[in-house]
């Protein structure tokens, strides 16, 4: 992730993912699936230090940490939500497989 020198008033980016609900019909029952819609977020860069950049929402952004809130390239961004998004991916299918690990145990045969 090349990060160019930024500069005030530059944008950066976070790509976030949003679950929104089902509508809902006249007695306030769900009429059909939620909906999963990817975000890019942009935030300007109010403010730039040697070490990171501060953005328009107050948070700081290291220019030398691994893990970055914002990046300045869509790309970057990019790659950064994939990367939270597989590690989401392994850490909940750990879960699940320890929940039905725990099942098996409990019912004493396979599930």
């Amino acid at each position: 992730m090349n990060t160019p020198a930024a500069q005030v008033g530059d944008r950066w980016y976070r790509y976030e993912d949003v679950a929104y609900a089902s509508p809902l019909d006249e007695y306030d029952r769900p009429t059909g699936p939620g909906q999963l819609r990817v975000h890019c977020r942009e935030y300007e860069v109010v403010k730039v230090t040697p070490c990171g950049v501060r953005l328009d929402i107050g948070r700081y952004v290291s220019a030398s940490s691994r893990k970055r809130f914002a990046h300045a390239t869509k790309e970057d961004a990019k790659n950064s939500f994939i990367l939270r998004k597989s590690a989401q991916l392994r850490i909940y299918s750990a879960r699940c497989a320890r929940a039905e690990q725990a099942i098996r145990l409990v019912t004493g045969g396979s599930f």
